[in-house]
């Protein structure tokens, strides 16, 4: 879910999504509260410093209980000094100069990534336990986002992601086409892989039956252990990844076909190099093949999600929905 900010009549607009959001997701009435403050100052420090910038919205659901992720992406004027904008008094538009540290205070996790010229991404995730999801403390971390077709509600792209002992596990789908018909196929394929513990081809294999009589999809599983140096990739349609390592970009391989309609004959699992210090970008095809890391300073040392955001705020086609996963390894 997202909402496109350009005036302080949208700041409403904003809270009042989360409030829905969050009453579908059933988070508690305080946590509620708390994102609902975060997702107002965020969209206020966008009409105020950028005039004009996007909020995402995003609920999972971690082994801890579900949690709720806030971003707020602009393409302003950045700030020079991060830390002296997160203290409280301090302000470049003559306000109170509370907001940015207010929204920090709140979160459960917190992060941002700002250069001067090239603007803003805020992230925020919001949970009733202190372990939600992926944090800084753990083997691997994972952030990205989904936004749906502009004037569509529903979005067709859909991902998830387990962490088990040892081994972590990803699935991006996209819907062929986008609107209701493609979200139910997306769906339907992330509810078979909450359900399921199986390597990335026998994921697909598995999983094309369960999308037959559905629009079908292009999808890609992953498969990676902690202190391991590969990562096994398989995917059937227009799914793109890329490995980046400060000396190399490695494309992953998708095969022709669609999961649901025509599935390969033998669907293919291979196998890149994953050491650390790479990163794993992940997008569906609304997104441009141009995508890369290399013009955001610093973003790499930030958590995934604002990486994903950044991406999907400047390389999103515009007329289909939109996915970016950004994962890092630690061990």
């Amino acid at each position: 879910m997202a909402s496109e900010v350009t005036e302080e009549s949208q700041v409403g607009h904003v809270r009042r999504l989360v409030n829905t959001l969050c009453a579908s997701a059933e988070l508690d009435a305080g946590l509620c509260g708390r994102a609902a403050i975060i997702a107002t100052e965020a969209a206020r420090n966008i009409v105020r410093h950028a005039r004009r910038g996007l909020v995402v919205l995003s609920t999972r659901t971690a082994a801890s209980g579900p949690y709720l992720d806030i971003l707020a992406l602009d393409r302003g004027p950045g700030m020079p000094d991060i830390a002296a904008c997160l203290r409280d008094g301090y302000s470049t538009a003559g306000t109170a100069g509370t907001g940015l540290g207010a929204i920090q205070r709140l979160s459960t996790h917190f992060d941002i990534w700002s250069t001067p010229g090239l603007g803003t991404a805020i992230w925020s995730r919001l949970c009733s336990a202190p372990h939600c999801g992926t944090t800084p403390q753990d083997w691997v971390d994972i952030g990205g986002f989904s936004l749906a077709k502009p004037g569509q509600i529903r979005c067709g792209d859909a991902w998830d992601y387990t962490v088990r002992p040892g081994r972590a596990t990803i699935l991006l789908c996209d819907g062929l086409g986008h609107g209701p018909e493609a979200a139910a196929a997306a769906d339907a394929a992330v509810s078979f892989f909450a359900r399921s513990d199986l390597p990335p081809d026998e994921l697909l294999r598995q999983l094309h039956p369960h999308l037959r009589g559905l629009r079908g999809a292009a999808a890609a599983a992953i498969e990676f252990a902690q202190g391991g140096e590969t990562l096994r990739y398989a995917a059937v349609g227009n799914i793109a990844g890329v490995l980046v390592h400060p000396k190399r970009r490695t494309g992953l391989v998708s095969q022709y076909g669609t999961v649901g309609v025509n599935l390969p004959a033998a669907v293919r699992v291979d196998s890149y190099p994953f050491p650390l210090g790479t990163v794993l970008l992940l997008w569906s095809d609304g997104v441009t093949s141009q995508a890369n890391l290399d013009g955001y300073p610093g973003v790499q040392r930030r958590r995934p999600a604002l990486a994903a955001g950044l991406l999907l705020r400047d390389y999103r086609r515009g007329n289909d929905d939109a996915t970016c996963v950004v994962v890092k390894r630690r061990a």
